[in-house]
């Protein structure tokens, strides 16, 4: 299902002149930590049987970098993960081999995960450095609640992520009085410590 063009234009507006705004305040740090679109994100596909069989191989906690989501929509959100066994190993090896690896991803109302509303099967390809992008509430499982909060794990073979919360934005003609967001420019974890995004994961209404 597509998204909207009204939806995308909008977004794309509102990013544009968010990033200028932060450029023009914060020209003077370096954007190392810059990645492209293609490099951070990879289809959610279902897992053929060699995939499902690299994941059941998996021997250490493949969800050591955490989980993160974005990109809502009233009716959808990106869910993100990276396999990454061994992240601090030597440049360009995580702890994985070069073959795609299957992972089971579930949306819940609640933190104990009672009520799952949405679950799925995605790809982490190897090409996409095992990296995993579900635009959840776009598939089979149908559209999700407008401006709702939902809790959001992965699992790989015998391993499960630490659980994510994410909320979905309001309708389009809903009656919001106030919204609240955070923003993150590019950034390397050899310029410093993720100590704002702590502190942003605690912040009940973002």
């Amino acid at each position: 299902m597509p998204r909207g063009d009204h939806q995308q234009l909008t977004r794309r507006r509102f990013l544009t002149v968010s990033g200028a705004t932060a450029a023009a305040a914060l020209a003077w740090q370096p954007l190392s930590g810059c990645a492209s679109d293609d490099a951070a994100s990879g289809p959610s596909t279902s897992a053929d049987p060699a995939a499902e069989a690299a994941a059941a191989a998996l021997t250490a906690d493949p969800f050591s970098l955490g989980v993160g989501s974005g990109d809502p929509l009233a009716d959808r959100v990106v869910l993100w993960t990276r396999l990454a066994p061994q992240p601090g190993s030597a440049p360009g090896s995580v702890g994985l081999t070069d073959v795609d690896v299957a992972v089971s991803w579930e949306l819940a109302t609640d933190a104990g995960f009672t009520n799952v509303v949405a679950t799925g099967t995605a790809l982490a390809p190897a090409a996409l450095a095992h990296s995993v992008h579900v635009d959840a509430g776009a598939g089979p499982e149908g559209p999700l609640e407008a401006n709702t909060w939902f809790h959001y794990r992965f699992t790989a073979g015998d391993y499960t992520s630490p659980a994510g919360r994410t909320r979905t934005a309001p309708r389009s003609d809903a009656d919001v009085s106030a919204m609240r967001f955070a923003f993150a420019s590019c950034q390397s974890y050899g310029s410093g410590f993720y100590t704002a995004h702590a502190a942003l994961a605690h912040e009940a209404d973002l």
